[in-house]
């Protein structure tokens, strides 16, 4: 949440308190090393397992589109829908101009709309 808020400095310093056995460690890492411009470390870390928002953090709109093609079809299957968060997270505000980006954010605001249209609103 604290790099959401981009308090990198404050995420920095939970990290270091953070257990190593937990199993998010890795990406919150890489998000963090994405969020504060580190692109080789934060690949590095990721290693094979890359994510949309290291990828939106870093802007590197290449690999975005490689994995907004592979992202939707899952979503579609799924029926899951991210739109909001694609929509309004800091974390993609690198990609916003990219009409791959901007593509994908269209699909899943589709996928938003059939599950809204099949099980109404779900907000509590």
């Amino acid at each position: 949440m604290l790099i959401e808020l981009e308090k990198l400095s404050e995420a920095n310093e939970l990290m270091k308190r953070i257990d190593n056995t937990s199993p998010n460690l890795r990406f919150i890492k890489a998000k963090l090393l994405a969020a504060s411009n580190d692109q080789e470390e934060a690949l590095r870390l990721m290693g094979d397992d890359q994510n949309l928002q290291i990828i939106g953090l870093l802007g590197l709109k290449n690999k975005g589109s490689i994995f907004f093609h592979k992202a939707i079809e899952q979503d579609r299957i799924n029926r899951t829908s991210y739109f909001w968060l694609y929509k309004t997270s800091h974390c993609y505000d690198k990609l916003r101009d990219d009409p791959g980006f901007q593509d994908f954010l269209s699909k899943h605001n589709k996928i938003y709309e059939e599950n809204l249209a099949n099980y109404g609103n779900l907000d509590l």
